[in-house]
């Protein structure tokens, strides 16, 4: 099982105390690989890998430790049910 989920970053890039100077935002993936319910690897995409991955995810494909993988999404039931047996929190807008 990969839950990913894609997040919005900033670096801090300077300041002092109560003021603070921020990179641009950028995109990542962060994602969970799970057997039987057990974490077994997890990790942090982005840049030019994440842009690759997003369209492997396009092609149904994801490529893993070597090895590509046939993506089968969850429907919506399914996914919070997972989220909540594995107490992943989402974000709400």
């Amino acid at each position: 099982m990969l839950y990913c989920r894609v997040d919005t970053v900033w670096t801090c890039t300077g300041g002092h105390l109560w003021w603070r100077r921020w990179s641009a935002p950028r995109y990542r993936l962060e994602g969970l690989w799970l057997e039987d319910d057990d974490l077994v690897s997890d990790f942090v995409i982005d840049g030019q890998e994440l842009v690759a991955t997003l369209d492997d995810f396009d092609q149904g494909v994801f490529a893993f430790v070597g090895e590509r993988w046939q993506v089968q999404w969850m429907d919506d039931d399914a996914s919070r049910a997972f989220r909540e047996r594995q107490d992943i929190d989402v974000y709400q807008p």
